[in-house]
């Protein structure tokens, strides 16, 4: 059993993606680690992803083409279904490690104890500047007001899974990390830089309506039986 599965829900539609994909799998291959699998969960129209992994000698990478599409969280459920490590990392398609220690950093600071952990991150357009240096916090409205962050930053203990709902797009993350406190309690606060996100023109979070923001907000209402659920920002 490999010490961490680093899980990339993938969706891929243009070069630009795919040219993403691969500057993120090209960090990974230079992990100091060698202890780990990837897991990509695909969605994508195409078998463009499957046609480069399948050259990929150097890292071992476990490949899920999925039948239909899955949507972010039911993708990034995939791959944690058909992972082995001792914990779980997500990490975007669009995101990259920040150095060649960083799953080192992970496993060494992981407490089991938390059963998650949560990460720092740069923000960055180019790769070559960083900014907006984020560090998770925590909230009692996380399930709204997002103070982790992107799921690139989390790590999660293999151990009676919690899956995203599949349901949400807007609100995933953070309602997500809700329910891992609702289960576990506060999670483990990594300050160390982890990853980078990359920000671009065509991040999935771009093509949030305000109709999807008021559905989901309905939506956790009932789930979790709140009426006044996140009443402060319909």
């Amino acid at each position: 059993m490999p010490k961490i599965s680093v899980l990339i829900p993938a969706y891929i539609n243009n070069k630009k993606e795919l040219k993403l994909l691969i500057y993120n799998l090209n960090q990974i291959k230079l992990q100091k680690m060698k202890d780990f699998e990837v897991i990509i969960s695909d969605d994508s129209p195409s078998n463009i992803v499957e046609k480069y992994v399948k050259n990929i000698k150097d890292i071992d990478i476990k490949y899920i083409k999925n039948s239909g599409k899955k949507g972010i969280g039911g993708n990034t459920n995939n791959a944690m279904l058909h992972a082995s490590g001792d914990l779980f990392h997500i990490l975007y398609q669009d995101d990259y490690f920040f150095s060649e220690n960083s799953l080192d950093t992970i496993v060494e600071n992981f407490d089991y104890n938390a059963k998650w952990m949560v990460s720092a991150y740069f923000h960055t357009k180019n790769r070559n500047e960083f900014f907006n240096l984020h560090i998770p916090s925590w909230n009692n409205e996380i399930y709204i007001r997002n103070t982790i962050g992107t799921a690139s930053c989390l790590t999660i203990l293999n151990e009676d899974i919690i899956l995203f709902d599949e349901n949400l797009k807007w609100f995933v993350d953070c309602e997500y990390y809700y329910r891992l406190y609702k289960k576990w309690r506060l999670p483990k606060i990594l300050e160390e830089i982890i990853f980078i996100q990359y920000l671009w023109e065509g991040q999935a979070t771009n093509s949030i309506t305000e109709d999807i923001v008021k559905y989901e907000i309905e939506y956790m209402r009932i789930m979790h039986g709140d009426q006044t659920y996140g009443s402060e920002i319909i």
